[in-house]
């Protein structure tokens, strides 16, 4: 077997490091309850296609130089003979046209109120998965990779 080397850590990088273990299960935690209480508030919510309107295009270069299109949609749904026009949080790869059916979910007692519901994630919205858990991940893996770097 090989040697293992040990670790020593001052306690300041030791308090930062239990800081970080904490905030990542407190990310964890408060995402799982959002993303409950969300489901229960969005059980008496309707659900309708939406039809996409317009389509927002991002054009984005990383530090390599390659170009990545990031696309949301805007889409229009009626309810009561009302029209309402939404525009999606999320930011993605795969682009909807216009024309092109979205599914959403919109509170009966205020039908402003909408949701985009994620085909691959059922009732669940794109945001608590995309958003949260993406952000934790990046910052997450930086924080692991930075710490790696000084502790070598």
């Amino acid at each position: 077997m090989g040697k293992f080397r040990v670790l020593r850590l001052s306690k300041a990088q030791l308090l930062g490091c239990i800081f970080c273990v904490l905030l990542g299960i407190g990310m964890i935690v408060g995402a799982t309850i959002y993303k409950n209480h969300l489901r229960e508030k969005q059980s008496a919510w309707v659900r309708t296609d939406a039809t996409v309107v317009h389509v927002d295009q991002n054009r984005e270069t990383d530090s390599d130089g390659d170009i990545r299109y990031m696309y949301r949609e805007v889409v229009e749904y009626t309810v009561y003979g009302i029209t309402y026009r939404e525009k999606n949080d999320t930011w993605t790869n795969s682009p909807k046209y216009v024309g092109d059916s979205c599914p959403v979910l919109y509170n009966p007692l205020n039908p402003s109120e909408c949701i985009f519901v994620s085909t691959s994630q059922g009732w669940i919205p794109n945001t608590v998965y995309r958003r949260k858990h993406t952000e934790f991940c990046r910052r997450g893996g930086h924080s692991l990779l930075f710490y790696r770097k000084r502790a070598t």
